[in-house]
């Protein structure tokens, strides 16, 4: 009954809009007929002229024009509604970036996870690494849990630190065209609540690829057609190579002739040199429940890069000290996890080569010291760039004094490239307590061995630097002058002689 007064109720309505629609047509018809009848009079004709034409041409402009906005208006608001979704849809696939960043940190970061071999990591104890399934030789890597059970450091909980719920990370598997394709790969998806009311509606899926075809394969990385862009995602390849790889065309490349051609699927130059190149691709998904709804993709790149052994002419976990008593020239890179101690006039710091050589980059001549400020240690330590001898033990302006070539993208080096480095310009304060920096002897700067050599833990020795802060306890950063911590140094800024940590080459010193 409720059904059968409801259609009544709505035929009623239906026939009253019909009546007054066809009692509309027929008022504009009488209207017409009478503006044609008065046409027949001469002298009305006459007075009217027009009237008719113009009144139906701005009936039809006005028609038209109201037609068009309405249309318009309809599409505009339609695609807003549309912008809208696709906005939530990205917002919510966005932070799956961060997530996979996250986890690209940790793999690297050999003090989290500790099974980050020395030296230049295969690509496929990388995949193994992550898969975190004991392949290649890996052992599986386990922490604890909010909850005090072990649990893969690659699969992210729930906001509540829960494993058990939807909202938790899945690893999934993604064919990859074999024909034993049976496993998980490092892809994970979760469930999210788009519109924030409280139910569940839509499925984030994200993965991470960094495997590149083999050299010889058919589809290398130089070719960009979308028939091999498709053929190497089939088989989760990355879309292409590293985008931070300097290009050059004056006839270097590497010992193979091919410019992608590195070591363990890491990617070699053209230009050479001693660094190593690799591409990171993560894709992320947004699935909604609601099959009518947008769907959104994202995909980002990031490159990483890694030094070869035979970048180093040294590297010192302890202070390096130089004071040669003949000439002394130096080619290349140079680096301690201390601080570095040059007190001669008779070191001369040139860059790994000229222009013209292969081999000629910023990385391959930089000299580097310790820049422990991120993590890795309990406390944080800054090394410096200090013009003495500890032989003397107190600072010089002019006796230890050394020189140093600064790096040029192009052009020759010359005599104008050379720049002294003396107590008056390098990174300690050796004559002033002037606003924040303290005045400390050279000694003081120098790490503990002690600590060191027991624990692994860089510490200055001096008194000077000690600290209630247990993170900036021992750290000689309040002796840095000025112009280092503003970077307005030469050194500092053509990436000559600066802070910066390194990972420990792999590296046996017995050939040198």
């Amino acid at each position: 009954m409720q059904v059968s007064a409801i259609f009544q109720i709505f035929w009623t309505f239906f026939n009253w809009v019909i009546k007054t629609v066809q009692m509309k047509i027929k008022a504009l018809f009488k209207l017409l007929l009478r503006s044609l009848l008065s046409l027949s009079s001469p002298t009305l004709r006459r007075q009217q002229g027009f009237v008719l034409p113009t009144t139906v041409l701005l009936l039809l402009v006005v028609t038209l024009a109201v037609g068009s906005m309405t249309l318009r208006t309809l599409s505009r608001a339609g695609q807003v509604a549309s912008d809208r979704q696709q906005r939530i849809i990205y917002n919510a696939a966005t932070p799956t970036i961060d997530r996979a960043k996250a986890k690209l940190e940790f793999l690297f970061d050999s003090t989290r996870d500790t099974r980050y071999p020395n030296g230049i990591p295969d690509q496929a104890v990388l995949k193994a690494m992550m898969l975190n399934d004991g392949g290649e030789g890996t052992r599986v890597l386990t922490i604890p849990s909010a909850g005090g059970d072990n649990v893969d450091p690659y699969t992210f909980p729930d906001a509540d630190g829960s494993y058990d719920s939807d909202e938790a990370e899945t690893r999934i598997n993604m064919d990859d065209g074999s024909d034993n394709d049976e496993g998980l790969d490092n892809a994970w998806s979760y469930r999210i609540d788009l519109d924030e009311d409280g139910v569940l509606d839509a499925t984030v899926a994200y993965s991470i690829i960094f495997e590149k075809p083999a050299n010889g394969s058919t589809y290398q990385l130089e070719n960009s057609s979308d028939t091999a862009v498709e053929e190497r995602a089939k088989v989760l390849q990355v879309r292409h190579g590293p985008l931070s790889v300097p290009i050059r065309d004056d006839g270097c490349g590497s010992s193979g002739g091919n410019a992608d051609e590195g070591d363990e699927g890491w990617s070699k130059p053209e230009e050479g040199g001693s660094t190593l190149y690799k591409n990171f691709q993560v894709n992320a998904f947004v699935l909604p429940d609601n099959p009518s709804t947008t769907v959104s993709t994202l995909e980002f790149h990031q490159d990483r890069r890694i030094d070869e052994g035979n970048k180093w002419g040294a590297w010192f976990r302890n202070d390096l000290e130089v004071f040669p008593g003949a000439e002394f020239n130096w080619n290349g890179a140079m680096h301690t996890e201390g601080s570095l101690l040059v007190g001669n006039t008779n070191f001369v710091g040139h860059l790994i080569s000229s222009p013209a050589s292969c081999y000629y980059s910023r990385e391959a001549s930089e000299i580097t010291v310790a820049d422990r400020t991120i993590t890795n240690q309990p406390n944080n330590f800054e090394g410096q760039i200090m013009s003495t001898q500890m032989k003397e033990g107190k600072w010089d302006t002019n006796e230890d004094s050394s020189s140093f070539y600064l790096f040029k993208p192009e052009g020759n080096i010359t005599d104008n490239d050379k720049k002294r480095m003396d107590a008056n310009n390098d990174s300690a304060n050796n004559n002033s307590t002037e606003n924040d920096e303290v005045l400390a002897a050279p000694f003081e700067y120098l790490l503990d061995p002690v600590v060191l050599l027991t624990e692994d833990v860089s510490k200055a020795r001096g008194e000077t630097f000690e600290n209630t802060d247990p993170v900036e306890d021992a750290n000689p950063a309040p002796g840095r002058v000025d112009t280092w911590k503003e970077e307005t140094t030469p050194f500092l800024k053509g990436n000559r002689v600066y802070n910066h940590t390194e990972e420990t080459p792999s590296v046996d010193d017995s050939f040198r």
